[in-house]
């Protein structure tokens, strides 16, 4: 975990290394919570987040974030409130947004509102 978020801190212009951590920390998540602490911990989420912005054209990379951050946020009030405070759920909203055609993308990140949302 710790070495994805240094090579995406590393090569923040490189859409695959950014796509690679995005896709990599989702897998990780699903159905682990102790990896969910470990991401957290490691300092992955603003570089989640900062990977959508600075790739907004790569729409695979906008799904594979959204859904990263819909998982990294479930049950775990510390992670939503990083997310939350690195304008996460602008981000988010800004992937369903211009990629309305997108499902996965709309899915995902509809998802991941309702979580940071709702409790």
């Amino acid at each position: 975990i710790d070495v994805l978020v240094s090579a995406m801190k590393a090569f923040p212009n490189d859409a695959a290394v950014q796509m690679g951590g995005c896709g990599t920390f989702q897998n990780l998540v699903w159905g682990n919570d102790e990896n969910r602490i470990r991401i957290l911990q490691a300092g992955a989420i603003p570089e989640i987040i900062a990977a959508m912005g600075k790739h907004v054209n790569s729409a695979e990379l906008q799904e594979w974030a959204c859904g990263s951050l819909y998982l990294l946020s479930i049950g775990e009030p510390d992670v939503k409130e990083a997310i939350l405070a690195n304008k996460g759920l602008s981000a988010i909203a800004k992937a369903v947004e211009d990629n309305r055609e997108d499902g996965g993308i709309r899915e995902k990140g509809r998802n991941a509102m309702a979580r940071l949302l709702f409790p």
